[in-house]
């Protein structure tokens, strides 16, 4: 088998719990904002999550911004519980959301320190969908800016799961496909375009120490 020399890391949900501060972010803001005069927690996120399901789909098929799915997803939401929200509005509840989700994210020693002693072996990249702004604030608050190289879809012009976001990185490092491992969550966005481009992969499924600590010790399963 060919040796891994080289690793690509995700950023959301993989290096951090990207959807425990999600939700922590929003359970917040909901109450804040009180929505909870006019129907629960659980009734408003069981919409919201249909309604961003519904977005989604649209934003991968080049149909809307991601500016405008944030937008759209609250105020439709909304709608459902016969509530106006304008869409400048729902422009400053993302922010406001955001604002508490960063709030959430501070760095985690093992992880810095786990991905420091993968460097003395390896070169390693972190590639993440989304804004520059937006992605680099994570990764300043989880103390990997001088880890190692971030790539960011909106500043390299492709994003995952297209496999022009993942030669780039490549190319731009001289990696090898055959010599490389990507290392993220998501099956759609990580593992299976990696495998199209014949590299090695490792999909996370538990939390990122032990992953930190398999891939250190050669036990994970491509």
């Amino acid at each position: 088998m060919t040796e891994v020399k080289h690793i690509i890391f995700d950023l959301d949900n993989t290096l951090f719990d990207f959807n425990a501060c999600w939700e922590k972010a929003h359970r917040q803001i909901f109450f804040e904002r009180g929505f909870d005069q006019f129907t629960t927690y659980d009734g408003f996120m069981t919409i919201y999550r249909k309604i961003d399901a519904l977005l989604w789909e649209k934003l991968l098929a080049k149909q809307i911004t991601l500016a405008d799915l944030r937008r759209q997803r609250i105020s439709l939401t909304l709608q459902t519980f016969n509530l106006d929200f304008t869409l400048l509005e729902g422009d400053a509840f993302y922010q406001d959301f955001f604002q508490l989700l960063l709030a959430e994210l501070q760095p985690n020693q093992q992880v810095i320190d786990g991905l420091k002693e993968l460097k003395v072996d390896y070169d390693l990249v972190i590639l993440t969908n989304g804004l520059i702004e937006e992605q680099q604030a994570k990764v300043e608050l989880l103390g990997l800016t001088d880890i190692c190289p971030i790539y960011i879809s909106e500043a390299i012009g492709y994003e995952k799961p297209d496999l022009q976001a993942f030669e780039h990185v490549m190319s731009a490092n001289q990696f090898q496909p055959e010599q490389t491992l990507m290392v993220g969550d998501s099956l759609t966005n990580d593992i299976e375009p990696a495998e199209m481009l014949k590299m090695k992969t490792y999909h996370v499924t538990d939390d990122i120490i032990s992953c930190l600590e398999k891939i250190q010790q050669g036990t994970f399963i491509t």
